[in-house]
């Protein structure tokens, strides 16, 4: 189950590919639910050069003109609240998040498609994270990838192909990694670590009893 946020005014993260894509070097956990936090080593690293303010603006107006919606963001800085909704990592990396802003997203039909969480300092983002849940039959797989596609774009930049090194669409991307996933049987697979410009991306795709969820985490 999903910790869901509560929501504010209307409604209230991918980078795994297969064999010649780039290596998978996924670990497959035990575990197959939405509070599974992400256990790669992950430096916090240092700021998206974003404010939480403007990152959340950008995303939700660009989203809105793709016809999702995308709710105002509920700040969350104490230390409850923060383990209770943004508790996604382990050790250290966790307990270095000290403030947290969460909005829920609304696919084409007006469901519940997912959430966006940017987490750091008081003072600016250092990661920013979707987690897209999709139906078992995948309706809602074109929405989840244009999410990614907005928060590649906005987030990291706006050169997919050019430094994409196999030279695939996001959609290809995205399609060969649930395709090497579903293919595995496993109920979640975690991608390596890769850079972009000069941003880490990483994704953790989890098999549930809702169908798929993908997190995609951006550094």
């Amino acid at each position: 189950m999903k910790k869901k946020v509560p929501a504010i005014g209307g409604g209230i993260a991918v980078l795994v590919i297969i064999g010649v894509i780039v290596s998978l070097g996924a670990e497959n956990d035990s575990q197959a639910n939405s509070s599974e936090p992400v256990t790669q080593s992950f430096p916090l690293g240092d700021g998206l050069g974003v404010s939480y303010t403007g990152v959340n603006f950008e995303l939700k107006q660009t989203l809105e003109a793709k016809d999702i919606s995308m709710s105002s963001p509920i700040k969350l800085d104490d230390l409850r609240s923060i383990w209770t909704y943004c508790n996604f990592f382990e050790g250290e990396e966790q307990q270095l998040i000290q403030h947290c802003t969460s909005t829920e997203l609304l696919d084409t039909e007006g469901n519940f498609l997912g959430n966006i969480h940017a987490f750091g300092t008081s003072e600016e983002p250092k990661r920013i994270m979707a987690v897209i849940q999709v139906d078992p039959f995948l309706n809602q797989k074109a929405d989840a990838k244009t999410v990614f596609s907005v928060m590649t774009d906005s987030i990291v930049c706006e050169c997919w192909h050019e430094k994409n090194e196999e030279g695939l669409s996001l959609d290809d991307w995205v399609e060969a990694y649930l395709t090497s996933h579903i293919a595995a049987g496993k109920p979640s697979t975690t991608s390596n670590i890769v850079s972009l410009q000069d941003r880490s991306i990483q994704m953790k795709l989890i098999t549930n009893t809702e169908g798929y969820e993908w997190q995609l985490l951006i550094a």
